[in-house]
């Protein structure tokens, strides 16, 4: 059936009743249901209003809004279209350079160029892959595993082979393939290694405590919701409810995963690297590995020594009555491994029936002596040994063992044995090899035999391996591969979703739904690679349709399809199912190019829209389904914080690599998308902005306003760091006042302020109720001495119990400059080191202290007091290994005036690093105000100055949280 048979060309608009039709899950309703059709072009529609469109997608648009008597909305001006663009293809702003240019070419082909130029960014595929993460469960970590090791080593290969699939613009149904079969492609059809990676798609979800149907459940779900839009995994226990996908149908699917396996050894995505970072990182893995190695060969050797067996038989003799459960206990209280108790248990009940074995005869007529003390049993023993030897039917070593023996126990007894079977270990005399089997356990196969402790030192061991792999410099990636089994393995299915209860055997083989009766089961190994080439066919009716469904969502903000992840029978039908096809028929057209197809969307008139809608629009189509405007649309987590470390100037432009932590005090600040991404414990801050949950394939993120938001904009480190470091940006630290102000919104918003915002900005900062009044604020600032000026800016970051200019010393921009409890060092081109201090009441103060240079090597530096930034009260200079008095009296202050405390280098800032401590005190209430006392780390919120309140107010705002 075709769109273009089911609606006329010239009436190409689906109309409420034609949905409806389309909807109803009745018997044999998949024959015509719109998602099941072929993908063919439909023909483009002709519209009243010719003058709009600017190509086949806008007259689609259009089309269904003159059926709705709607108009499309004006274009949105430059200024929002460079900030859509930007956030819709690479997740960063703008900024204020690239939006007046871009607002001020007369080139009418800019914005083209501007779409081109975004395309070519290395952010775009940082952009894009998060979204496609989003679809594969992408996770660091493995969820809740007991105590194996909890990371995944190589997630990260994952992350950035998606991050390079889509700058590279991989072909949609090759990067579709590669995450299901690129162990096949690269063996039967040459495909380069580094696409290994692509496999992590279905090895990187939860591991459900290693339950394999659970996993084969996870990965047939994140496979066909995310590739097909269907919910196959609903068929486990029984056919699905709605679609008609039989049970049958999900177990042949099992059966492809389940003759699939992840190998011990994962490969490598290129040729090991020639370095010294890669041989210590083999050196240290080896190293691991062989304590790993050793510690079990150990465990294994140990069990054929002959104080081990002797031990091992005594206590099988004493529980030979005992049940499993008894004997294990037994065991455990003589500190001898559970599960090879019972295998010498076994093996004494099975000699002591039959004939008589030769090995171990003597020891059962040993134990039939009974207690009654050493000479008792030293007597008895000599008997029966006589009638042992009499009967000739001995084993010659046991014989020779016990000739001469001197036996007053069943002990001495079994160190006979310990000592014969120990010494036969090792040869290759066939009855004394099958009377020592019970201890001869290899290293492979001893862990799971071992007692608790032992177990959990091996985990620790394994542990500590991973960490090597996730940690080590020299660690090349791996790819998270799947590969064939030896032997396939030929579906049952589970008889309601049961692994106990097997009922019929199905094929291997792709969906009925799909394939029709034309399908044939998969019969080259596994049948992934069948399977593969099944998702990504040109006949296949869904794979376009689901990624085009997708991309549109991302950039107009609503789906086509509101159910991205469900196009069965229940599903809501598309909004434009012709424009669907179109863009469907395009993507295959033009290879499957994703850029393509972003290319076209972006493009159109319809996405230049401003964001605002008509009356009309309001009324008729208040979910703006019709999309006769853009929607309002805030930023998502990773394009809230990149943007905030982008205008701050703190964004960490280094690419791909090993996951970083991003929350907490010690922050990374790179890109969101390279954070670690924790699935049992999601860190709050990931919560709280609505990231997808990596436990499960998230078709569409939730969008919330929780108070939390809010509170973490307030009082969040990350978002005051932010605040303070804008503040020290190039643009902003400089400037004073109203220039300060515009400086900000042109870093924030990529805009001048208004005159109104101007004013409002100066009379918050001028409007009292600063920081309450004798704290203490740790900043920098250009000082002058020959105008007696100062400029004072927040010091942004705190770390090792100083405040400066980042996390390392000497900071890229602010070099040497800091502050910690006594004293500090001053930074070059002007950065003195300000200590600031506000008056809590109207009086007379007077301040005391020292300033010290210890350095010889110094060439001095300059102390100075200032009042309120503008009054000079106090200067000195200070030699090297000398120091100067920093007394002053009688200095009248109002409430809420400040106090500068400044040190400025010399000519030199090397070997500057000085002592000081100030202190202030009313001279009327002698209470006094110590640096040293007052000094913090992390300033509270109610303290922060009214500039970083300003920036914090920004970036805390709606104009820089919404894209439009």
């Amino acid at each position: 059936m075709r769109y273009s048979a089911l609606i006329p060309a010239s009436v190409i608009v689906a109309t409420a009743p034609f949905a409806a039709a389309l909807l109803q899950p009745e018997p044999g309703a998949e024959i015509g249901h719109w998602s099941l059709q072929p993908v063919d072009a439909p023909p483009i529609p002709e519209v009243d209003r010719a003058d709009w469109p600017d190509g086949p997608v806008d007259r689609f648009i259009l089309a269904r809004l003159e059926a709705a008597s709607l108009a499309p909305s004006p274009e949105a001006d430059r200024a929002a279209l460079i900030r859509r663009l930007h956030f819709d293809l690479t997740g960063l702003p703008p900024r204020f350079e690239e939006v007046q240019s871009f607002v001020a070419d007369p080139d009418p082909d800019a914005y083209r160029k501007l779409v081109e130029r975004l395309l070519a960014s290395p952010a775009f595929g940082e952009r894009w892959a998060r979204h496609w993460l989003d679809v594969a469960r992408y996770s660091d970590t493995k969820g809740y595993v007991f105590e194996e090791a909890r990371d995944y080593p190589y997630a990260y290969a994952y992350r950035d082979w998606v991050i390079g699939a889509f700058n590279s613009d991989l072909p949609y149904d090759q990067f579709l393939l590669y995450q299901i079969a690129a162990d096949r492609a690269v063996e039967e059809e040459g495909a380069h290694r580094k696409h290994l990676a692509a496999m992590a798609f279905l090895t990187v979800g939860r591991r459900f405590l290693n339950r394999q149907p659970d996993i084969i459940a996870d990965r047939i779900d994140v496979t066909f919701r995310g590739m097909q839009a269907l919910t196959v995994a609903c068929a486990r226990c029984h056919d699905h409810t709605y679609d008609p996908i039989p049970t049958a149908d999900y177990y042949s699917l099992y059966g492809v995963f389940d003759s699939s396996e992840e190998p011990g050894e994962l490969p490598l995505l290129g040729e090991a690297p020639d370095s010294e970072a890669f041989r210590a990182f083999e050196a240290e893995l080896a190293a691991k590995q062989k304590a790993i190695d050793d510690y079990l060969a150990g465990r294994s050797a140990e069990l054929v020594e002959a104080a081990a067996i002797a031990r091992y038989l005594q206590c099988a003799q004493d529980g030979l009555g005992l049940d499993d459960e008894a004997l294990k206990k037994l065991a455990s209280e003589r500190k001898l491994l559970q599960r090879v108790t019972l295998r010498w248990r076994d093996r004494l009940r099975a000699t002591a029936a039959g004939d008589p074995d030769p090995v171990f005869s003597p020891w059962h007529a040993f134990a039939t002596i009974p207690d009654e003390g050493d000479e008792g049993f030293r007597g008895r023993a000599a008997e029966v040994w006589r009638k042992l030897e009499a009967g000739g039917a001995i084993h010659p070593a046991v014989a020779a063992g016990f000739a001469g023996a001197s036996l007053e126990s069943m002990g001495d007894v079994a160190s006979v044995y310990g000592a014969v079977l120990a010494a036969a270990s090792a040869g290759d005399d066939a009855a004394l090899l099958a009377a020592i089997e019970p201890a001869t356990i290899d290293a492979g196969q001893i862990y799971r035999l071992l007692e608790t402790p032992g177990q959990q030192h091996v985990r620790r061991l394994r542990r500590e391996l991973e960490s090597v792999k996730t940690e080590h410099p020299g660690a090349p990636p791996r790819g998270m591969v799947m590969v064939d089994r030896e032997q396939a393995r030929e579906p049952h299915i589970f008889q309601r979703g049961d692994p106990g209860r097997r009922g019929e055997r199905v094929p291997r083989q792709f969906l009925k739904l799909l394939k029709g009766d034309s399908r044939e089961p998969f019969e080259r190994g596994s049948g992934r690679l069948e399977l593969a080439r099944e998702l990504t066919s040109r006949e296949n009716p869904l794979t376009a349709r689901v990624w085009v469904n997708r991309v549109w969502g991302h950039l107009m903000g609503a789906h086509l399809v509101d159910t991205p992840s469900d196009f069965g029978l229940r599903s809501e039908p598309p909004s434009h199912p012709l424009l669907l096809d179109h863009l469907a028929a395009g993507l295959m057209e033009d290879g499957w190019s994703t850029k393509a197809l972003v290319r076209d969307i972006v493009l159109s008139r319809t996405y230049r829209q401003v964001a605002r809608a008509s009356e009309a629009a309001r009324t008729r189509d208040p979910e703006n389904r019709l999309f006769s405007h853009a929607n309002i649309r805030r930023a998502d987590f990773e394009s809230f914080r990149d943007a905030m470390l982008s205008v701050a100037e703190q964004l960490d432009p280094t690419t791909g690599g090993r996951p970083v932590e991003i929350s907490g005090d010690a922050y990374s600040k790179r890109r969101t998308v390279y954070g670690k991404v924790e699935r049992q414990n999601l860190p709050p801050v990931f919560r709280t902005f609505d990231f997808a949950s990596p436990d499960v394939h998230v078709p569409k993120r939730p969008e919330t306003t929780v108070p939390q938001q809010a509170l973490f904009m307030l009082n969040g480190r990350f978002a005051q760091d932010m605040a303070a470091a804008l503040l020290a940006a190039p643009r902003c630290r400089d400037e004073e006042g109203a220039d300060r102000v515009r400086a900000l919104y042109r870093q924030v918003f990529a805009r001048d302020p208004s005159s109104a915002e101007i004013a409002d900005a100066l009379a918050f900062l001028d409007g009292g109720g600063e920081a309450e009044g004798g704290s203490w604020e740790y900043g920098y600032g250009r000082y002058d001495s020959e105008r007696a000026h100062l400029a004072f800016t927040p010091l942004p970051h705190f770390e090792r119990s100083r405040w400066q200019g980042g996390a390392s010393l000497p900071d890229p921009q602010l070099g040497w400059v800091s502050i910690h409890k006594t004293g500090g060092h001053p930074g070059g081109s002007g950065k003195a080191a300000i200590w600031r201090w506000r008056a809590p009441a109207d009086g007379r103060y007077q301040i005391r202290g020292t300033i010290e240079l210890p350095a010889a090597e110094s060439d001095g530096v300059v102390g100075a007091v200032f009042k309120n930034a503008g009054e000079r009260l106090g200067a000195w200079h200070v030699e090297p290994q000398g120091n100067a008095a920093t007394h002053l009296d009688e200095i009248p202050l109002k409430r809420g005036d400040s106090l500068e405390f400044v040190v400025a280098c010399g000519q030199r800032e090397n070997h500057d690093s000085f002592l000081w401590n100030p202190g202030v005190r009313d001279v009327e209430t002698r209470a006094t105000w110590v640096a040293s006392e007052g000094f913090a780390g992390q300033k509270p919120p109610s303290e922060a100055s009214r500039w970083e309140q300003l920036a914090q107010a920004l970036l805390a705002s709606n104009e820089f949280a919404f894209i439009d």
